[in-house]
């Protein structure tokens, strides 16, 4: 692993690891609409207040899909 990916790694656990969601929800209109996204993702409410949501890219250019490789499942944008 490059020294980025450890150093990302280490953000993304600390931001992610023995968290729980509380919360799961598709974005309203309105969020997508001020985020300037086409459509509306799934956005996950952890336990420390905080709000997971995916995106296509790290510019946040639009919303994305979440998928699970155990039960190869996607949750679509809508």
């Amino acid at each position: 692993m490059n020294e980025a990916a450890k150093r990302w790694t280490k953000i993304a656990e600390k931001l992610l690891l023995n968290r729980t969601i509380k919360k799961v929800f598709y974005m309203s209109e309105k969020t997508a609409v001020e985020s300037g996204w086409d459509n509306r993702g799934i956005v996950l409410k952890l336990d420390d207040g905080s709000f997971v949501q995916p995106c296509s890219d790290d510019e946040l250019n639009n919303v994305g899909t979440l998928y699970f490789t155990k039960q190869d499942e996607v949750l679509p944008v809508l």
